[in-house]
Order: C-alpha cells, then sequence, then structure tokens
C-alpha cells in the first residue's frame, strides 16, 4: 500500500481516454478537472477503428479505454493494443457490464484494472492515481512503514513510536526524511511528547479527500526542530470521529511517497481503517509489559491478528518497560519468549528517569543521555528494517 515513489510522482501525468461516447468524456473531464498532476486527452472513436491513434499516443501514462466487452472485435482490438504498447504503462477497462466470462477474458489481457460507466467518479480518480502511482514506483526503493499498536493502555506505545522513527532517521545532521504519523484522532499524544502543535484537520481533508495531494497536506505537518516530521490531528471531542478509510489511507499513501520512513502510532481499540494500515505496513509490533494482564492482552491481540490475516502481516511482539523482573509477579523474559515463540521480538528496558525527561523538554531520548538502553534495544528490533534500506 505505501511505496516511496518521491517528489516525482507530482510531474504531470497524461491520461489517454479512448471512447465513442461524449457523455463520459464531458464526466470524466469534470471529475479530473483541477485535479493536480493529470491531464485527460480524449480520442474520440470506436475501440475497434482507434490503433493509429493509441500509436500516436505513445507517451500517455495511463491509457482507459470504453468498451463493449462482449464484442470479439474490441477484444481483439484490445489484445492488440496490449501487445504493443509497454507492460509498465498501465490499462483502465470501462464497461457497462461486465459478465463472468468478459471478466476472466479480460484477466487473461492483464488489464490493470476495471470500472463501470455508472460507477462514482471518486472512484475512476482513485483508479487513476493509483495506477499511475503504481507505474512510476515500480522498481524504485519502498518507504519503510512499522505500526505500533498498543495491547493496553499505559505500556508505552507512543514512546517507542518516536524513539523508533529517531533510531530509522539516524543521529546524522542532516536525518533521513521520516514521518510519525498518529492514528489516534481521538487523544494522540506524538505532539504533545514532541512539544509540536497539531495540524492535522480532518474535517477539511475529509471532505476534499479527492482532491489532496502532498501541497495541502504539507501544510498540516509539524516539524521538530530535529527534522523529525509528525502528521498529528488535534484532539477531538468527539467519541467517534467519523473518518473515512479511504481518507487515512490516501494520508499514508502520499506520506509514504515523501518520506524514507513512515512510523505509525496506532490506538489500542480496533478502527474500520485498521486492516489496510496493518496490510500496507512493513513490520507491526505489539506492545505490552511483562504483567499478566500485559501478556493476556499481547496474546488475545496476537492471535486475533494472526488468525485474521496469517502471513499477510509481519507480525511481532515487544515488552516495553522490562526491568529483568515481573513487578512481582514472577514472570520472566522466557515466559514471553514461550508465549509468542519466534514472533517475540525482545523487550526495550526501563529508563523511565530518561523517557520522562525527554516527553517534558519535547526532545529526543539521545539529547537526554547519548548511549542510553531505550536506543540500543530499539536499534536491535529495528536493525532488520534498517538493513533491507
Amino acid at each position: 500500500m505505501f511505496s516511496k515513489s518521491s517528489r516525482a510522482a507530482q510531474k504531470l501525468a497524461r491520461v489517454s481516454l479512448v471512447t465513442p461516447d461524449p457523455n463520459l468524456e464531458k464526466r470524466l473531464q469534470a471529475a479530473l478537472s483541477g485535479r493536480a498532476g493529470l491531464k485527460l486527452e480524449t480520442i474520440r472513436s470506436d475501440l475497434r477503428k482507434v490503433n493509429g491513434a493509441i500509436k500516436s499516443q505513445e507517451n500517455d501514462d495511463l491509457l482507459i479505454v470504453d468498451m463493449n466487452p462482449e464484442s470479439s472485435d474490441e477484444l481483439k482490438s484490445l489484445q492488440s493494443i496490449v501487445n504493443e504498447r509497454d507492460s509498465s504503462r498501465p490499462i483502465i477497462v470501462m464497461t457497462d457490464q461486465l459478465g463472468g466470462s468478459s471478466a476472466r477474458q479480460l484477466l487473461h489481457l492483464h488489464i490493470t484494472d476495471w470500472l463501470p460507466k455508472d460507477g462514482d467518479d471518486r472512484d475512476f480518480v482513485q483508479a487513476c492515481e493509483h495506477a499511475i502511482r503504481s507505474q512510476r514506483s515500480s522498481g524504485q526503493e519502498q518507504a519503510t512503514c512499522v505500526a505500533f499498536c498498543p495491547a493496553m493502555g499505559g505500556v508505552g506505545n507512543t514512546t517507542l513510536t518516536i524513539a523508533s522513527a529517531f533510531a530509522l532517521a539516524g543521529r546524522k545532521r542532516d536525518l533521513v526524511p521520516t514521518c510519525v504519523v498518529d492514528l489516534n484522532f481521538q487523544s494522540g499524544m506524538v505532539a504533545d511528547y514532541l512539544n509540536l502543535e497539531p495540524n492535522l484537520l480532518l474535517d477539511e481533508v475529509s471532505l476534499s479527500a479527492d482532491r489532496l495531494d502532498f501541497q495541502l497536506l504539507e501544510m498540516m505537518l509539524s516539524r521538530h526542530r530535529s527534522g523529525l516530521t509528525v502528521l498529528a490531528a488535534p484532539h477531538s471531542r468527539r467519541t467517534d470521529p467519523s473518518i473515512d478509510v479511504d481518507v487515512v489511507a490516501r494520508l499514508l499513501d502520499i506520506a509514504s511517497g515523501e518520506f524514507e520512513n513512515v512510523v505509525i502510532d496506532m490506538p489500542s481499540t480496533w478502527t474500520p481503517w485498521s486492516e489496510s494500515v496493518l496490510l500496507g505496513a512493513d513490520k507491526i509490533f505489539i506492545v505490552t509489559e511483562l504483567t499478566v494482564p500485559g501478556l493476556r492482552q499481547a496474546k488475545r491481540k496476537f492471535d486475533d491478528l494472526s488468525e485474521a490475516y496469517g502471513q499477510s502481516i509481519n507480525l511481532s511482539v515487544i515488552i516495553n518497560k522490562y526491568s529483568g523482573r515481573g513487578f512481582g509477579s514472577g514472570l520472566k523474559k522466557r515466559d514471553a519468549r514461550r508465549l509468542f515463540g519466534e514472533k517475540f521480538a525482545g523487550v526495550v528496558s526501563d529508563n523511565s528517569h530518561i523517557t520522562r525527561e525527554a516527553i517534558d523538554r519535547g526532545i529526543p531520548l539521545s539529547e537526554v543521555r547519548r548511549s542510553n538502553k531505550v536506543e540500543k534495544n530499539l536499534s536491535t528490533l529495528l536493525s532488520e528494517l534498517k538493513s533491507q534500506k
């Protein structure tokens, strides 16, 4: 879901539309009107008569074809176009309807996407953007996306999220471009921990989600003096902020296109968009403490996610605030290892006096103490991700 497409993705994309239908042309032109980075050019023709004109559009980034999939002649024409066209340049087919046999034929042609002609214009715009981003990000470096999920409240999830972002960004003068995304829209603490004003205006983003691009998002980012970037919303008094799944996916997709690392602070409760975030992350850490309730809650969440998504997600468990003892419970690190097996990532030591000072001052842990156990432990846990960069 999240690919590092870089600012090159902002250059103008040429979209070619083949259709004999002036009403469809007018509607799609209106849908893309004012849309940053997309320019629609129309070839007003039946697909069976269009081969020469298609060849003249060799510089387009996306081809949209309006056709009748029940017509053997139009399918042959589409086959000819696919054979002659560079396979890296996507094709979207639009039809009035699509039967099972027609769907199979289009599938065999390796069409990028299919859309109903009477579908929602927003779906059309998103399909175009997704096809172009996929084409441009092909073969490019992938953004590293890590999500931290608390097993329950008070386990230090936000602290580990921020510390991990600094660990991935590095300690050089010019940090690796890294963004911390606080998805706890109701009561997130990332901005508070870094002494920043949260600037993400969710109501405005939700109203204009179909036109959201990096230029708009950039105005809503908060920037720490270290160079770290934060995407966080002001606290909401609403008990259930109505955030559309596509809005969250779009925010993360854009952030992943501009930063080399995206580190996500997840809320402890399940949301409608949790699934898309987890499926898009390179690594997911469930964060808990070495207590009986903490291990129980972590095991429930671990089992639920493992059952639902299996090998589709890269899931591990971290024990935070580890002091070498289970606060009188007799629990040891080996108990967590026995419970989670190879999915037990390890522990992060309890350096509460250092983390409290860093939070109060809004600074990285390394500024409180250059060599500290929290960052050392996290660097070890993140070493696999850092080695893949």
